[in-house]
């Protein structure tokens, strides 16, 4: 296996219906990708004869227990995974095109270096053709993450990292222990890894070859609340402080 999805769910449907429709597709052009989705939720959203139509997905069901605990979930798919790589997957993306295959070259290319690429945000919450992702990427505007002028400061100068999409070297991920479970809901978890992981041997790069859509989404509770990411970026400070 080439490369792993790790996916944490909860109330996403319209994502879920999307994500389902472009991994089958991709199912019929390569083998070498597996989806692995943790879904902490009161009830299973997705029913055994569906995983069973799709090739290459495993599921796994945890019952609610508040907080979306995403990077408990992250480590419990890393377990299940076997891909030579692995990234985190968030269930509101959509690739354009085949963007893996490209994706999979380009960290082919040097062990030494993250890749990455950039999400293309849009005013839609569920694709219902999947063939016309580029229609939608050419109305929608690039994510602030990778315009903002605060934000590029911050990994320019402060040498923080953030990357859309990098793809891990598994067996890196393991060695170095995978998410930090201190980080319970959304915020900071990602840069945390992406630093850990590079070191001071690693390089991040973004290559606008690599592009996804970003479906649109509000605010959850118990997900990705202002106290919940407030408190997961004390602690990434806190961190990078020692």
């Amino acid at each position: 296996m080439d490369l792993s999805l790790l996916i944490t769910y909860r109330n996403r449907p319209a994502h879920l219906r999307t994500f389902l429709k472009w991994f089958k597709k991709t199912q019929k052009l390569t083998s070498s990708i597996e989806a692995i989705l943790i879904e902490s939720n009161f009830e299973p959203s997705i029913q055994r004869t569906q995983i069973e139509k799709t090739k290459n997905l495993i599921y796994e069901f945890l019952p609610f227990d508040g907080v979306f605990h995403k990077t408990k979930m992250l480590n419990l798919a890393l377990a299940r995974a076997s891909g030579k790589y692995a990234t985190a997957y968030d269930i509101d993306l959509v690739p354009y095109e085949f963007s893996f295959e490209t994706h999979l070259r380009l960290a082919e290319e040097s062990k030494s270096l993250l890749m990455s690429g950039y999400r293309i945000n849009s005013n839609i919450e569920e694709l219902e053709n999947i063939e016309i992702v580029w229609e939608y990427m050419k109305r929608g505007n690039i994510a602030e993450e990778d315009l903002e002028e605060g934000c590029l400061k911050s990994q320019f100068f402060d040498r923080e990292r953030f990357g859309v999409l990098p793809f891990f070297l598994r067996k890196e991920l393991d060695r170095i222990g995978g998410w930090d479970e201190r980080f319970m809901g959304w915020g900071a978890e990602d840069q945390d890894i992406i630093g850990r992981y590079l070191g001071d041997s690693r390089f991040l790069l973004k290559s606008p070859d690599l592009l996804y859509l970003h479906l649109n989404h509000g605010t959850s509770e118990g997900w990705n609340e202002k106290v919940l990411t407030k408190k997961n970026v004390h602690l990434y400070e806190t961190k990078r402080m020692k």
